[in-house]
């Protein structure tokens, strides 16, 4: 399809990061800002507004395939983004000034729990600077490495957090068109997943039950964010941000 016509759920792809959600089967977000009116004394009309504070709202509904489906999709796409990390902060540290710092990766990488809050116990002995420096790269070994995950299958809740009280948020891409032409997106900044359900239904002239229904059942996000930012963009490459 070509920009500007008529989208279809059929051209409507849903990325969390840089990675596709294939089994994405409904998303949907709404705006809200609080902006009130401000009566004068005995007045029908208002005389003023107050600006108020804005809130995206909405939800995403993913057909259920297995167990923590959607919180291995945002792990995997903190993956891709940490590898990112890696290589940017690995360019930075190629800077003689920044060996020492480079030495201290390689330990915090191959240290176990223990030997990390000795090092991050040292690392305070040089000052709040230099702690600041170690912790950020402890935080960054651990997203990379996947230190302290449990076997067991995460919920999505549980993968928003990332310790000491700290929600990680993600980003939600929605593309609309084709992606090798000039297409139209909506990027969902810092959404947090609030809550988690599963929903199996029979619909409508199904009879007999949910059992006899082949419907796929759906497990269902509530998140908000912090905005939406809307664009236009080609296929090679170029993107112009519209708000």
């Amino acid at each position: 399809m070509s920009y500007g016509d008529y989208v279809t759920p059929a051209a409507v792809s849903v990325y969390i990061g840089s990675l596709h959600v294939d089994d994405c089967y409904d998303i949907r977000y709404n705006t809200e800002d609080s902006s009130s009116p401000v009566f004068s004394y005995a007045s029908s009309h208002y005389a003023t507004a107050v600006e108020g504070k804005t809130l995206v709202s909405g939800s995403i509904a993913t057909v259920f395939r297995y167990q923590g489906y959607l919180a291995t999709a945002i792990a995997e796409a903190r993956k891709v983004k940490a590898q990112s990390d890696k290589a940017r902060l690995f360019g930075d540290l190629a800077d003689v000034k920044n060996r020492r710092i480079s030495e201290w990766f390689r330990k915090l990488t191959n240290a176990s729990r223990e030997e990390k809050f000795k090092l991050l116990a040292a690392a305070a002995v040089e000052g709040p600077r230099f702690l600041r420096q170690v912790s950020a790269l402890s935080y960054l070994v651990d997203t990379i490495t996947g230190d302290g995950n449990q076997e067991e299958v995460p919920s999505v809740l549980d993968t928003m957090r990332v310790g000491r009280g700290r929600i990680d948020p993600i980003s939600i891409w929605i593309f609309y068109g084709d992606l090798d032409e000039q297409h139209a997106a909506d990027k969902l900044e810092d959404v947090v997943l609030v809550g988690e359900s599963k929903t199996a239904s029979a619909g409508a002239g199904a009879g007999g039950g949910v059992s006899a229904s082949g419907a796929p059942m759906l497990e269902i996000y509530p998140f908000f964010a912090k905005r939406v930012r809307k664009y236009v963009m080609g296929a090679n490459g170029w993107q112009k941000r519209l708000s």
